[in-house]
């Protein structure tokens, strides 16, 4: 009874400890008060390490890998990525980068390594730029949940950044293709294309000719060149394509009030902000509808 009691006042306080700091990497919090957040952090940090140096033997291995999970978040949240790469040594094998695929999520020595542990080391290599070794901890953070989009966005990032932007690519498309309502996958996802087409050579328009990111790239490039009725016809038979794609609606609006339609484009503008409240260019389009 000892042990199992241990065990859930541990949980507990790092429980505790993580409401207090909100240090989860899968969840980044609310930049507007860093100052007080980094207070958090560090406050967070204290209260993980005391943990660890006072947690009595009979402590189970999954509270103690919970604990320095949430130790090592804290040190990310706070940008001492060498410090939390220290603080999750003792919970991955010194070998496990030796194989030269993902290590089995059942494999004995892996037991019991939370996925957020993985995601943390594959985000403090990557902004280390230590990429291959971002790049196979994220793999892994994969194998153990395979829902992580923190995880597979930033094996995207991993990929792009050593100039495998095949590779990123279909990263990106898959998590696009599991949470197709998010802007920030789609938009990393246009960046992997566009650095794609600037690789290739002239076909690279027909190259990604069907896909639906390639052709708003072609139709934002039209809007941007001032060639408003063809951006307009391009991207309303996108729309009538892939609906539920983001941008579309204010890139749209925006070539139809270049063209001299305002309410047309405010319908536009208003269906955009419906989705996603925060998009620049419908925002900023309704100060000029009223111009008109």
């Amino acid at each position: 009874m000892r042990c199992s009691s241990v065990s859930v006042i541990v949980g507990l306080l790092a429980a505790s400890c993580l409401a207090r700091g909100q240090s989860a990497a899968e969840n980044p919090p609310n930049p507007l008060s860093e100052d007080s957040q980094n207070q958090q952090y560090e406050a967070a940090v204290s209260q993980y390490e005391y943990l660890l140096v006072t947690a009595p033997e009979t402590t189970s291995r999954s509270a103690l890998f919970s604990v320095r999970t949430q130790l090592a978040t804290a040190f990310f949240m706070l940008h001492r990525y060498e410090d939390s790469l220290h603080a999750l040594e003792p919970m991955i094998p010194a070998n496990w980068k030796s194989s030269s695929h993902p290590l089995s999520k059942a494999a004995p020595n892996l037991s019991g390594i939370p996925a957020q542990a993985w995601v943390v080391q594959g985000l403090d290599y990557l902004e280390l730029n230590r990429l291959p070794e971002a790049a196979r901890s994220l793999r892994q953070a994969l194998v153990a949940n395979t829902n992580s989009g923190t995880a597979r966005l930033a094996l995207g990032d991993a990929l792009a950044r050593s100039g495998q932007l095949h590779e990123a690519l279909r990263e990106y498309q898959e998590q696009v293709r599991r949470a197709p309502t998010l802007s920030d996958p789609w938009y990393k996802l246009g960046l992997a294309h566009s650095a794609l087409a600037s690789r290739l050579p002239g076909d690279a328009g027909e190259k990604f000719g069907d896909s639906v990111v390639g052709q708003q790239l072609a139709a934002e490039k039209l809007l941007a060149t001032g060639s408003n009725l063809d951006a307009a016809r391009a991207l309303s038979r996108l729309l009538r394509q892939a609906p539920a794609q983001l941008q579309l609606h204010a890139d749209l609006g925006a070539a139809l009030l270049g063209l001299g339609y305002p309410k047309s484009a405010e319908s536009h503008f208003r269906q955009e902000l419906e989705r996603d409240p925060d998009c620049p260019l419908a925002r900023l389009g309704f100060p000029y509808v009223d111009v008109f």
